[in-house]
């Protein structure tokens, strides 16, 4: 088969290396418009027939060109924006897709539609439906949401609810931070794994949630908690807050009373964020500053960016701990899912590269052995059956990712 990855930064650049030990993989393409990403990841990978190209100006048909000679192509790229024009460039390619970033393309959230040709009049859920008819005439798969949170917070919350007689709560709790052992050389004790800019987003922002039944909009930082993560061999004191997430489960999984996503965190990193919201330099209400209009949170985010990056030698870690409540043969119960995923210092990849780089590419493998059957715009919990997801996990295991099952 012939996978093609769009997008080679931080995630995709591992996604294309993990690919390289599929034996069944006799093509991987490489396409950016950034060539030094180029360079970089295709160096990673030994013993492949790799293929990069380089993505000019408003690269959007040459892609279209480009996927259609490839079985699978792969989203890796860092914005909604290009995630949403790249969910139309796999439905014009007729190629089926594998897309980490965050967004539930059928039901795509209303603040989020830009690079969407949405037309007048019409709400993003209508035209996500369109998408989703002609991905089903087309017979392609759309899998989005499979990285680590969205993903794996989805495949295991997912299969929870499976087991279950009546389901009733499903919360994720997921996050990425420095390791302890370097946490106090970072501001917050928080190093910026993923994008700095959607990090502030997703504290700032109001989101989509289930809570007692009835779809609402919450504040991010709220229903704040302190717990003690004893699993998999760790003792640590941890924060979780409710940030943007499990959008998907709103509409796929209605019947529960309770839904939504907590980020973790070193205890005290809300407390900084909640202060510099209070002083307004998270506000995107423009300002003048000597003569000229500035927006806070850009600022601030560029200003504070340098400073959270990871320096030389420091490694991270990814957390997860899932919760879903209900009802099993008559009973009260609860299934909780943990993950605790360290740095792979000898191959140089971080802890979040491995917990969401890996979910997208053994999904991408599976896709193109044709173990998806069904087709249009899919989340992990409505594609994966239970042979699909016991391989997944499977092949998580042999990568040293574990995720532990415990039921009560």
């Amino acid at each position: 088969m012939k996978i093609l990855v769009i997008g080679c930064g931080k995630m995709g650049s591992v996604i294309a290396w993990d690919l390289s030990k599929y034996n069944d993989i006799e093509t991987i393409g490489l396409a950016d418009p950034y060539a030094p990403s180029l360079e970089k990841a295709s160096k990673r990978i030994q013993g492949k027939n790799v293929e990069t190209y380089l993505l000019k100006g408003n690269y959007r048909k040459q892609l279209i060109e480009l996927m259609q000679s490839y079985d699978v192509s792969i989203g890796a790229q860092p914005t909604i924006k290009q995630g949403n024009e790249l969910i139309e460039d796999a439905i014009e390619a007729e190629v089926n897709l594998v897309d980490i970033i965050g967004e539930y393309y059928r039901r795509p959230n209303e603040a989020y539609l830009d690079g969407f040709n949405v037309p007048q009049g019409m709400t993003g859920g209508e035209y996500g439906e369109i998408l989703h008819r002609r991905a089903k005439d087309k017979n392609i798969t759309i899998l989005c949401c499979i990285g680590f949170a969205p993903g794996l917070s989805n495949l295991t919350l997912g299969y929870g609810i499976s087991q279950m007689d009546k389901a009733e709560t499903a919360i994720a709790r997921v996050g990425g931070m420095p390791d302890i052992k370097v946490a106090e050389k970072y501001p917050m004790k928080y190093m910026a794994t993923w994008c700095w800019d959607q990090a502030i987003d997703s504290a700032m922002d109001e989101t989509r949630i289930l809570k007692d039944g009835k779809l609402q909009y919450a504040k991010a930082m709220s229903e704040y908690e302190r717990f003690r993560f004893q699993e998999l061999g760790k003792d640590v004191e941890l924060e979780a807050f409710l940030t943007p997430g499990m959008d998907s489960f709103i509409f796929t999984r209605p019947e529960l009373k309770s839904c939504y996503e907590k980020t973790i965190r070193w205890p005290g990193y809300k407390d900084y964020m909640s202060f510099l919201e209070s002083c307004g330099f998270f506000d995107l209400k423009p300002i003048v500053f000597n003569g000229q209009e500035i927006v806070p949170r850009e600022i601030s985010a560029r200003i504070m960016e340098p400073g959270l990056m990871a320096k030389k030698g420091d490694t991270d870690v990814s957390i997860m701990w899932n919760t879903v409540t209900g009802e099993k043969a008559g009973r009260s119960a609860q299934i909780d899912y943990y993950m605790w995923v360290d740095s792979d210092t000898e191959n140089r990849i971080s802890s979040m590269g491995r917990a969401t780089a890996y979910p997208a590419s053994v999904s991408a493998v599976m896709m193109g052995r044709g173990r998806f059957t069904n087709r249009g715009i899919l989340t992990p919990e409505d594609a994966f059956d239970e042979d699909c997801y016991q391989f997944l996990l499977r092949e998580l295991k042999n990568k040293g990712i574990i995720i532990e099952e415990s039921i009560a």
